[in-house]
């Protein structure tokens, strides 16, 4: 949306006058929708052939085992997890994406950390319980410790919780200063300058975090 606050507030007013602008009115809003939903389903795609490109440089089908087997788990996440996430990011609804992302490392990143930590299965309910008051930066650190994760994997999930917080609350302030050099950007414009935003290093970043959760059941023989 183009609008400011003050235009939003005189639009609002509007609703008192005897005739009301017409522009405003449900069926303008839902064709203008529709109209840039069909706009955006152009560009579906080339959007998800360029994140096959990604995908597939990322994760080489190459002929060493360790390869194919860290491919296979690549493909089995996104299959699993990620249908919602690039059905976003192919209509560049970016806020979307980083939510979803979001939730999705943060409930199977808790998930592992009670499977690692807890051999008592009486026991994971009452943890799980625990760790549901906690943040995914809060157990990040352990990861982080125990070297399953490494420092730029946590400066990710830094920017991606940061991301994540001023999207969810529509926060202009702190998104002025993650993507627009700290120039001010009107709260209506919160959505348009997120789906500026290149969300395929994110995606694959995401991925390979999930991947080393995954390594570490290996190791640990969980």
């Amino acid at each position: 949306m183009k609008a400011t606050i003050l235009s939003l507030n005189l639009m609002i007013e509007k609703k008192d006058v005897i005739q009301p602008d017409h522009s405003l009115s449900i069926q303008s809003t839902i064709d203008e929708l529709e109209s840039s939903l069909q706009k955006k389903s152009k560009f579906v795609h080339g959007k998800l052939q360029h994140f096959i490109i990604q995908f597939n440089e990322e994760f080489p089908a190459n002929k060493t085992i360790y390869s194919i087997r860290r491919r296979a788990k690549a493909e089995a996440i996104i299959w699993a997890l990620m249908d919602e996430v690039l059905m976003s990011y192919s209509l560049s609804i970016n806020a979307s994406v980083i939510i979803e992302l979001y939730g999705i490392l943060e409930r199977l990143t808790m998930r592992e950390f009670v499977e690692l930590i807890c051999r008592n299965k009486n026991m994971k309910l009452p943890l799980q319980k625990f760790i549901e008051r906690r943040t995914l930066l809060d157990v990040a650190d352990f990861f982080s410790t125990t070297k399953i994760w490494n420092e730029s994997d946590i400066n990710l999930i830094r920017k991606l919780t940061k991301l994540r917080n001023a999207v969810a609350h529509k926060n202009p302030n702190q998104l002025s200063k993650l993507l627009n050099s700290g120039k001010k950007i009107s709260y209506l414009d919160v959505d348009v300058t997120v789906s500026k935003l290149d969300m395929l290093s994110y995606i694959v970043a995401v991925i390979n975090l999930l991947l080393k959760l995954l390594e570490m059941r290996k190791v640990m023989r969980i």
